[in-house]
């Protein structure tokens, strides 16, 4: 028998637990840029809650699937960002 379970994500908890993170490697790798935590784990929740409502799957692209490897994903890359690579806030978010 196979189970299948969905768990429907909760935003508060996302923002602990990735804010946590993003903030710790802030402070840390790009402390001028502390400021910008809290609006960047926004920002990336926001769509990352968002897209699946907009992408939904077709029988034509049944593979846009969302889940918390997309957002870690995205956080990632963030974290890859050096004090010599991010020279202004507008970098950071890009």
């Amino acid at each position: 028998m196979a189970t299948l379970w969905h768990c429907r994500w909760n935003f508060e908890s996302l923002d602990v637990v990735f804010g946590s993170l993003l903030r710790e490697w802030m402070t840390q790798a790009l402390p001028t840029f502390g400021d910008l935590q809290e609006k960047l784990v926004n920002l990336t929740l926001h769509s990352f809650l968002k897209i699946p409502s907009l992408l939904l799957p077709t029988p034509h692209s049944p593979h846009y699937t969302w889940d918390l490897r997309d957002l870690a994903h995205v956080l990632q890359g963030c974290m890859q960002a050096t004090k010599e690579t991010v020279t202004d806030a507008a970098t950071l978010i890009k």
